[in-house]
């Protein structure tokens, strides 16, 4: 099991080693002192990120199966965040990231969350049409729970393969890249906020949809009929629910 964690977080920490790598080399070679410094600042940006996501790791080993210290997060920011770290991912891919906000308010760690979001995006982008990826992220709330949903125009996930993927180092046929630790580290991370995570196929794209449930931040119910993701009630995408029933009956 220690084997396995020190693998998810190793795997987790290299594209905030690589924004600080690719920002160091672009400071180095600019003529331009205004540019090279604006290039330092989102390399030490990457650091304070790489910085709290450790801490945040280690108090979440150290704390057992539930976080401790929570508070509540705007999913818009810790969705930004994510997008910050795979700016040079997403261009090397030649894909594109939509955020469907606004998202709402969760109850957790904004470090670790914005990690989670990194993760699906990041594999989003590597499971994606190998010509033109495209990523979709939107949200909204059911009940007490908060929820954001991370879409692909990929193959999707095979029904078999759904309740395995979250184990580490699987690797389903037709991987890429990677060692197959980055779902089992959001799987973890979910699971600590009390939370959990779905797979089902995208409606809207036609690859996988991950949903990631969360307590939301604020006390209370809300209904269903009054979900904030636009997409949802007009019926373009269907409710996570919706979607599993019609797939048992299909």
């Amino acid at each position: 099991a220690l084997e396995q964690f020190n693998a998810a977080v190793g795997h987790d920490l290299r594209s905030p080693l690589t924004a600080l790598k690719l920002s160091l080399a672009m400071a180095r070679e600019s003529d331009d002192m205004s540019e090279a410094v604006e290039s330092l600042d989102e390399g030490l940006l990457a650091v304070s990120r790489m910085e709290s996501m450790v801490t945040e790791l280690f108090g979440l080993a150290q704390a057992g199966r539930r976080l401790v210290d929570v508070q509540p997060v705007s999913l818009d920011a810790s969705l930004g965040q994510a997008v910050d770290q795979l700016r040079a991912r997403i261009q090397e891919s030649g894909g594109k990231v939509e955020i469907r906000g606004p998202l709402p308010e969760a109850l957790g760690s904004a470090a670790l969350l914005a990690q989670v979001a990194q993760n699906l995006i990041e594999n989003g982008l590597k499971y994606g049409d190998p010509d033109a990826p495209v990523v979709r992220v939107l949200g909204g709330r059911i009940g007490p729970e908060v929820f954001f949903e991370v879409e692909d125009n990929g193959v999707g996930v095979p029904s078999r393969d759904r309740s395995r993927i979250f184990s580490p180092f699987i690797q389903l046929a037709g991987a890429r890249s990677g060692m197959g630790a980055g779902l089992a580290l959001v799987q973890r991370i979910v699971a600590a906020h009390g939370g959990r995570v779905q797979v089902a196929e995208s409606a809207g794209l036609g690859g996988a949809c991950f949903r990631v449930l969360l307590p939301a931040s604020t006390v209370g119910s809300v209904p269903v009929a009054e979900l904030r993701c636009e997409e949802v009630a007009r019926g373009i995408v269907l409710p996570f629910a919706m979607r599993q029933r019609e797939e048992a009956a299909s």
